[in-house]
């Protein structure tokens, strides 16, 4: 069974980016307005996202005085910056060589190896100096948040997290780099349907004709997942969900294309004044789904590994919700008031012997 706080894991962060973007595309004259609105509204909230402290001026400075000038936001550990942000007004363009180079000059006089430039909406990770090289050639990765390319966006900002910013070279290795990337296809098909695959008919896709960036028939399949239902109940459960509408254009084309590909079966529920149709999945839409799921949690675990905290009695991981207790002077976080009851009486088993 897919564990349900995998579920919640995976379409938190998911939801988070694409909240980014609505807020964005609600506001944009005010962010093509202000720079500063982009970097306190935008920025600064998904660096804390990303485990940054951005409160902490040991981590998070926005003065910081470099030979070249201040730059908008630098992200330091141990008294060392390791990444500078230049932040730009929405609908900037940041590839543009004097914005570039503003970047690098602040990043090479502190010997900082790589610098963000960002509007907001889009983001370009910089590699500031290279021997040989021009400086657009030192562009490693560009995402734009309005094509909501939700596990590519975060391999690549999770690369820029408080947890991964000292590894940052190694994650560019294990990720490779965006022009070395031809496709976003990330998993193989079943057996079942691979002479569909080789007609083209689910080129790019998943197992299930899902892209992986496509966060509403992922969430589609996690609703069905979790119990059989008809299109009005799955609608009203993404909506009450994450705050957004499901269409039936959407919805009802891809169940249709799961069940004449034989990964859901539907029924007619004669109940209730309006009978409907329930959509389950069959045994080879159940495996696949599950696929998907664990393809796509092994994308997105990095990216929450930085809010979860671990049980001191069981030691299991808590994404939200810890219960916090003050135990010998030190706040010590629990799964829940039963494991912390039980890990007190360790203790006074251990102080008796």
């Amino acid at each position: 069974m897919y564990p349900n706080q995998e579920v919640r894991k995976i379409t938190k962060i998911t939801s988070e980016l694409i909240k980014f973007w609505e807020t964005i595309q609600a506001n944009i004259q005010y962010y093509e307005d202000s720079e500063e609105a982009v970097k306190s509204q935008i920025i600064i909230p998904l660096l804390t996202h990303l485990g940054w402290k951005t409160l902490d001026p040991s981590e998070v400075q926005h003065g910081y005085l470099t030979p070249e000038g201040i730059p908008d936001i630098t992200l330091t550990i141990d008294g060392k910056p390791e990444l500078i942000v230049e932040v730009k007004k929405l609908g900037i363009d940041i590839t543009k060589l004097e914005q570039l180079k503003k970047l690098a000059r602040y990043c090479s006089s502190e010997g900082v190896k790589y610098g963000i430039i960002t509007d907001g909406r889009h983001w370009i990770l910089l590699q500031t100096f290279k021997e040989g090289t021009k400086l657009r050639d030192r562009i490693l990765w560009k995402i734009d948040l309005s094509d909501l390319k939700l596990p590519k966006s975060i391999q690549y900002l999770q690369m820029i997290s408080r947890e991964n910013i000292l590894n940052i070279e190694s994650e560019l290795i294990a990720k490779a780099l965006p022009h070395q990337i031809e496709s976003d296809e990330t998993t193989e098909p079943f057996d079942e349907i691979k002479e569909v695959r080789k007609s083209g008919a689910i080129s790019k896709k998943t197992s299930l004709g899902v892209p992986f960036d496509d966060f509403a028939k992922v969430y589609i399949l996690l609703l069905l997942y979790e119990s059989p239902s008809h299109g009005y109940g799955i609608m009203a459960k993404y909506r009450n969900r994450t705050g957004r509408s499901l269409s039936a254009g959407t919805l009802y084309p891809f169940l249709e294309y799961l069940e004449e590909h034989g990964f859901v079966t539907s029924e007619s529920n004669p109940t209730g004044k309006r009978p409907r149709r329930v959509v389950s999945f069959t045994e080879k839409g159940r495996k696949g789904a599950e696929l998907l799921f664990s393809r796509f949690a092994s994308i997105t675990a990095a990216a929450f590994e930085t809010n979860l905290q671990v049980c001191a009695s069981c030691g299991c991981k808590v994404y939200e919700g810890a219960h916090i207790e003050e135990i010998n002077g030190k706040q010590m976080a629990f799964c829940c008031h039963h494991c912390a009851r039980a890990y007190k009486r360790q203790l006074k088993v251990a102080e008796r012997e």
